[in-house]
């Protein structure tokens, strides 16, 4: 029983974990497309 719990526990941390981390890699890319297009511009 307490196995199952971890299971499940596990699974929902792996998963919040992996939504933040694709939220804020997402960000990133967002925003050093942004910078890079800001910059060809300026040229």
């Amino acid at each position: 029983m307490e196995l199952f719990v971890l299971d499940v526990v596990l699974d929902v941390v792996l998963d919040v974990v992996l939504d933040v981390v694709l939220d804020v890699v997402l960000d990133v890319v967002l925003y050093v497309v942004l910078v890079v297009c800001r910059l060809d511009i300026i040229k």
